[in-house]
């Protein structure tokens, strides 16, 4: 068996052939070295009077395992990885040679400052990586406001006369019929109840407050700016 010396505390060891070349491990300081070729000296055995004790072995070292393959796209990653130096943010907003100004990731454009973290050219934003679009629009006129807000307003008013109307129908109804054919002289009663005409006019306002409800939410709760008008380029 060839012997190889360690490199670490000049301990001898005894290896199989097969380990030659390899990297192994040293029984006595641990520490992990290359296996060079055999010494040339032979290890000097002194006589001894009788058969040696027998040591308690320790168990031999495993072997290496070989590294598993990397699949295509890990070694792509590992190779990007180690051209960018290990880094996993390189994409930072540096200075230019010239000293100017950071630019934006987006469009290029010089930033209003070091520390700005919104483009004012195309409105990135560095932090969070995201674009607030932004439109140029006309200001509304008098009477863009005015017919906007006309309907709910007028609306309000339907709602009140209707909600009025009610009431007074409600409390006015059975005087006025009997003045009408519904009403029997000789039994001196109406032949139809108003409860009846009345109970169909309510569903009939409910309907109508539930209609113009949803105009007067929707102009001046949900949407109370007029609709906006896009300025096209070349328009002046």
């Amino acid at each position: 068996m060839p012997v190889v010396v360690c490199t670490e505390c000049d301990t001898k060891m005894k290896i199989p052939d097969e380990v030659l070349g390899k990297k192994i491990r040293c029984k006595a300081c641990k520490a992990v070295f290359l296996a060079q070729e055999p010494v040339s000296s032979v290890v000097s055995e002194k006589p001894k009077a009788g058969p040696p004790p027998l040591k308690k072995q320790a168990p031999p070292t495993p072997a290496a395992v070989p590294p598993i393959p990397l699949s295509a796209a890990e070694a792509k990653a590992k190779q990007l990885d180690e051209e960018l130096g290990g880094d996993q943010n390189p994409y930072t907003l540096n200075k230019d040679d010239d000293g100017a100004l950071p630019r934006c990731p987006f469009c290029a454009k010089e930033l209003a400052s070091e520390t700005a973290v919104i483009c004012l050219s195309c409105g990135y934003n560095t932090v969070t990586r995201l674009r607030f679009e932004t439109k140029a629009v006309y200001q509304p006129t008098t009477m863009e406001w005015v017919s906007h807000l006309a309907p709910p307003f007028l609306g309000i008013l339907a709602m009140i006369a209707l909600i009025t109307g009610q009431v007074i129908v409600f409390l006015k109804l059975g005087s006025w019929m009997q003045e009408t054919f519904f009403y029997d002289e000789d039994k001196k009663k109406l032949i139809v109840k108003p409860a009846i005409f009345s109970g169909w006019l309510c569903v009939f306002v409910a309907f109508a407050l539930w209609k113009i409800g949803k105009l007067v939410y929707k102009r001046l709760v949900w949407d109370f700016r007029p609709p906006e008008k896009k300025i096209i380029a070349g328009e002046e």
